[in-house]
């Protein structure tokens, strides 16, 4: 922008790039957690998993996830309603590790219920 190539540049004028103090807390070697860019990249926002016919359930009551081996069960006050497939699974399992959980609630989508589970940080 209208500066001579061949001029050399002051002192004073060179670029100063500074870290911000929160960086240090996020990637600290005494936390585990992952940086929130690969909790974005490796979490979804959202899924769902469609629910066993079941007497209890209603639009909008709450769900939880339960772990049983290498699965996930979808629970409603101690009562199984569903199980999470294999793929979401290992996808909560990872996020677990990184500082996500995902909490649920039913929905009744063109006349069947699924668990709408949205990813929550901590």
């Amino acid at each position: 922008m209208g500066s001579n190539p061949k001029a050399k540049r002051k002192k004073i004028d060179a670029p100063i790039i500074r870290v911000p103090e929160s960086f240090s807390s996020i990637v600290g070697e005494s936390s585990n957690r992952g940086l929130p860019e690969e909790a974005s990249d490796k979490c979804p926002p959202s899924f769902q998993e469609r629910l066993e016919e079941n007497p209890i359930l209603h639009q909008g009551i709450k769900v939880t996830l339960e772990k049983w081996g290498d699965k996930y069960s979808i629970m409603i006050q101690g009562t199984e309603v569903g199980v999470v497939s294999k793929t979401n699974s290992k996808k909560i399992t990872q996020c677990m590790e990184l500082g996500v959980r995902y909490a649920g609630k039913v929905i009744n989508f063109k006349g069947e219920y699924y668990a709408r589970f949205f990813r929550e940080t901590n």
